[in-house]
């Protein structure tokens, strides 16, 4: 099965939207902002395919030359076939960058396991960030 990385289009951004509200149904992007963020220069958006089907996406933040990872999402049918960890590692190896940061909700043991396992380093601890849950913040340095 061979894989691919595109940017996310406007006309992406229903389907993005209900993956966000899939995946993150406390915590999701508004449709609107998500529309806001394909069309910033200052995101990468994008989508990882399979053939022509979307499996999932990353939003990430420039901010001079760090990134900030906002979202990486695998559609939940697809979840836990190393889907995750193939695009991950395409984010790393392509993307230019100083540092990679992220959150992560100390909860979601089987992401903090994945940033780990590629070199994330966990630099602090973000209390309730998440409402009652804390958040890991994690740094990967090229």
């Amino acid at each position: 099965m061979k894989l691919t990385v595109k940017p996310i289009s406007n006309s992406d951004g229903v389907f993005i939207f209900l993956l966000e509200k899939e995946n993150y149904p406390d915590h999701y992007y508004k449709y609107r902002n998500l529309i806001l963020m394909i069309n910033d220069q200052n995101y990468y958006c994008l989508k990882l395919l399979s053939e022509d089907k979307v499996l999932g996406y990353a939003l990430l933040l420039k901010s001079g030359p760090d990134l900030e990872l906002i979202r990486l999402t695998i559609k939940k049918s697809e979840q836990h076939q190393g889907y995750g960890q193939w695009f991950l590692q395409y984010l790393l190896t392509t993307l230019q960058f100083e540092k990679l940061f992220l959150e992560v909700n100390t909860t979601n043991i089987i992401a903090q396991k994945l940033y780990q396992a590629n070199g994330f380093a966990i630099i602090r601890t973000i209390d309730k960030y998440y409402g009652q849950n804390n958040a890991i913040v994690m740094e990967y340095k090229k």
